[in-house]
């Protein structure tokens, strides 16, 4: 009774630390979650303002005889190696089909209304002769358009914009929205992106409608007799990041070398992390762990390959919840392999510490107790050259915690002796002694009570294998102490 009781004691003050633990990293992880779903609708509104895609028409603000028979769309992208910038230029070619009456309109840019920033250096030109701009309310610019009875005119707008500051850059011209916003059906309208350069579509990341003819000098979208029905959406590395990955290509193919390859990793990891989108990711991220993993091979002992790659794996487990498990164990052998080659810094090994703690506490929460298991082992092995891991505070609240539910399920499911073996195992033969276990020294034990009002006298008769005078000693204490007033 007494063992089985102590037994119960120990447990629920285990439960007890465990829960308390538990709802304290609850609570921790709450908190975070805040900060972190904070931070990202502060990025989101950030991005929203700092990288808008670049492209505006204009709107007649009073539709009517003047309308839209063609337009051409001429785009080229500059990139000073700070910011890429899309140079623009739209040729709207209009009539005022009233035949007897001259028409002035307003037209407004952009044409819709769209977040900061505004187009820069931007100009309305009529049949060559620049339009005064005024602010408008809702819109940036206003210019007025008269055209005399059935004539036609060529309206110029030409702009700046920026596309992008990071890896890569991003521009979308509204073609459908022009078609929507002046009357009438299009005669004609064309789009054509220029490059300096011949163009190479491994530099680009998507782009759409995918109907585009391909020159050596440019991309062109063509539309006879058509509203065009969406808009010309690209995405694409920018520029001078393209020719830095070009060049280090060349580099690491003609001199390979662990600093060549490394720098190609950090490229590809920026690409894979650009902006949150599944496939950029799944597209860049496999680059960037080769490119590491061929640092390391050619120069084995070179510690920030191997941090690289362990944080690319942690990477993954953090955005991939089905992967968390796979990439957290592959990030913790990176970091282990950075300390056996000389790393120091006490934040590596707290890597290692808070890996191994996970994957404990996933390999418990699915039932995997050997799983669990093999993961402390692993950390032992580590810890021969760094043995303050294995008494870290944290390891061995998921030690005891392993033990706790490993015996548990065993004593449930297999019966009490391979639940004892767990806990000799984790714990130690003496730790799992059952209390006054000398008397399994004793050969036969006769037990007689007696009980008076206010008094029970409980005898005991013992013969014994050895030691016998102390064993009696210690059953009379044990007599002495069952004398309990009723």
């Amino acid at each position: 009774m007494s063992s089985f009781s102590s037994g119960k004691k120990w447990q629920s003050f285990q439960d007890s630390r465990s829960r308390i633990w538990m709802q304290g990293w609850r609570a921790l992880l709450a908190f975070l979650l805040l900060l972190l779903t904070s931070a990202a609708a502060g990025l989101g509104r950030a991005q929203a303002q700092s990288d808008y895609p670049g492209g505006y028409t204009l709107a007649p603000l009073q539709p009517g005889a003047i309308a839209l028979l063609s337009m051409t769309v001429d785009i080229s992208f500059h990139d000073d190696g700070q910011v890429t910038t899309a140079e623009v230029q739209v040729n709207y070619r209009l009539h005022n089909r009233n035949k007897s009456e001259t028409i002035s309109t307003k037209v407004a840019a952009p044409g819709y209304l769209a977040p900061d920033p505004a187009p820069r250096n931007i100009t309305l030109q009529l049949n060559g002769k620049e339009l005064p701009l005024e602010p408008g309310n809702q819109q940036w610019w206003l210019a007025t358009i008269t055209l005399k009875p059935d004539t036609r005119a060529n309206l110029v707008m030409t702009y700046s914009a920026r596309v992008g500051d990071g890896p890569l850059a991003h521009f979308r011209y509204p073609m459908e929205l022009t078609g929507q916003l002046w009357p009438g059906r299009l005669e004609s309208a064309r789009v054509t992106i220029g490059f300096p350069e011949p163009p190479n579509p491994q530099s680009w990341i998507a782009l759409t409608p995918e109907t585009y003819q391909l020159s050596a000098e440019a991309v062109t979208w063509s539309y006879d007799l058509k509203d065009p029905q969406q808009p010309i959406d690209f995405l694409f590395i920018r520029p001078s990041l393209w020719k830095t990955i070009q060049q280090v290509r060349r580099d690491a193919a003609q001199q390979p070398s662990s600093q060549a390859y490394k720098t190609l990793g950090a490229i590809y990891a920026q690409l894979a992390t650009a902006i949150e989108n599944p496939d950029i990711f799944e597209r860049y991220y496999p680059l960037a762990v080769a490119s590491y993993a061929q640092a390391q091979q050619l120069d084995p002992n070179d510690i920030d390959a191997y941090l690289a790659l362990a944080q690319l794996y942690q990477l993954r487990a953090d955005r991939v919840p089905d992967d968390a498990a796979a990439y957290t164990s592959l990030a913790v052998n990176e970091f282990a392999k950075a300390l056996q080659h000389g790393a120091d810094d006490p934040a590596i090994q707290q890597k290692v510490v808070d890996g191994v703690a996970s994957l404990v506490a996933r390999a418990r929460a699915r039932g995997d107790f050997d799983a669990a298991n093999a993961y402390l082992q692993r950390l032992k092995a580590i810890a021969q050259q760094h043995p303050q891991l294995v008494n870290n505070e944290a390891i061995q609240e998921q030690r005891m915690a392993l033990t706790i539910d490993w015996a548990r399920h065993a004593l449930e499911n297999q019966g009490s002796a391979p639940a004892r073996a767990i806990l000799v195992q984790a714990l130690g033969q003496d730790a799992v002694q059952p209390p006054l276990a000398e008397f399994a020294q004793v050969n036969s034990l006769y037990v007689d009570v007696r009980t008076q009002p206010h008094l029970r006298i409980i005898n005991l008769n013992a013969a014994v294998r050895e030691n016998d005078l102390a064993l009696m000693d210690d059953l009379a204490v044990t007599c002495f102490s069952g004398l309990l007033p009723d």
